[in-house]
Parts: structure tokens; sequence; C-alpha cells
């Protein structure tokens, strides 16, 4: 694909070089302490601005939020290039070959049907190239439980693995619980249903977060 030199372009150069000078001696003092590291709290802070402005509806905030998002990759960026890692254009370059090479039916084969099956079946191929991983090694260890949890189970059922019985409830409370949640058919409901079971979890004075950790790590290591 050729890519044309554009003002965006010039834009994000812009962005790349002012983090750059940031970074310099003669820059700001706390962009030079930073590290991976340290940045990662602020990383997942602009992440949660970023879905809020979403559920707000918002475009202008939508517009400040994806800003800051993008000032802290071009940070982490900048910060590899230093050490001699990677830059910037590495990090585009990598995930622009990566999607050309996940959607054959728009760049190699136009005719080629799109079929999600696929795009798992390139990611695994892919997979074999590296260094052996964990079916979760995509799924950050940093998610809250909840969403781990849902990650975790997706990419069990779609590697056609089967859930470990021995970590759900049994059989029986299973069909009391698919009884109640066929009762739940909107996002409304669904809210509603885990906040009284984390309601309930209060009055028994059970951590929910840690509990479905725990036993998400239980499961995670069966793999």
């Amino acid at each position: 694909i050729n890519m044309k030199k554009s003002e965006s372009d010039n834009k994000l150069l812009a962005l790349e070089e002012t983090v750059k000078i940031l970074r310099e001696k003669e820059g700001c003092p706390w962009e030079r302490a930073q590290t991976h590291q340290s940045l990662k709290k602020y990383l997942l802070e602009e992440t949660y601005e970023v879905l809020q402005a979403i559920d707000q509806d918002d475009p202008a905030e939508l517009r400040e939020e994806l800003g800051d998002l993008l000032f802290q990759i071009v940070l982490h960026a900048q910060i590899a290039s230093e050490k001699k890692n990677f830059d910037l254009q590495a990090v585009a370059q990598t995930v622009t070959e990566k999607m050309i090479n996940r959607h054959p039916h728009v760049f190699a084969d136009p005719s080629l049907e799109y079929k999600h099956d696929r795009w798992e079946e390139i990611k695994k191929a892919e997979l074999t190239s590296k260094k052996p991983r964990s079916l979760f090694h995509s799924i950050p260890l940093s998610l809250p439980a909840l969403a781990r949890a849902v990650k975790v189970i997706k990419k069990i059922i779609r590697n056609k693995q089967e859930l470990p019985a021995e970590n759900f409830l049994s059989p029986a409370h299973e069909e009391r619980l698919g009884n109640l949640m066929q009762e739940i058919n909107s996002p409304d409901e669904l809210g509603k249903f885990l906040l009284s079971v984390l309601k309930l979890s209060q009055e028994k004075k059970l951590d929910p977060e840690d509990a479905l950790r725990v036993n998400l790590e239980q499961l995670t290591n069966k793999f």
C-alpha cells in the first residue's frame, strides 16, 4: 500500500517531535522521569476516560481523550526509542502489517468472503512463528477480574476447549441460574442482576473482585 504524506502525517510528526523535546535534558522533569512501568497507571486511566467519553456520546470529549491516550502511546514509543528497542514508526509498521495480513479479503483477494473464523486462524498462524505462549497470552493480567473473565471464557470456547466443570456452579445451581437468566433480556436488567450479586456479596463480607480473580487463576492454570 502506498502511504501518501498528508497534513495529518505532519501533525503526528509534530506530536512525536513534541514528546521527544519533552524527554530531552532541557525538557520537562516529569516526562524525563517516566518509564514504561511508571506510565502504566496513566495509560490505564486515559483508556477509561476514552471509554467514558464514548458512553457519554460526546465527540469533543472523545477527541480530547483520544489525544491524551495517543500522547501516552507516543511517550512509550519515545522511551523505547531512547533504549534502541523500537520507535513510533516501527509501532505503526507492525500494526499496519498485522492488519493487512489479517484482512486478506480486503488487501489480497477482494473476492474472498469475510469470515471471523479466518481472522482467528490467521492469528494462530502468526503465533507459530513466535515463541510458545499460553492460550491467554493476549489477555492482560492487569484487566479487572470481570473483564478478564469474559475474555478468558470467550477464548476457551473459540478454541473449542471444554470448560472445567469444577470451576463453575454445580449443574443444579447452574440450572437455577439459567432459569433466572432467561428473564434477563437487556443490558439494564443484566446490570441490575450483577449489582444485586455485588450487594449480596457485601452483606456476606465477601470481596467479589478478589474471589473472581482467584477462581479465574485456577481456571487459566488448567490450560
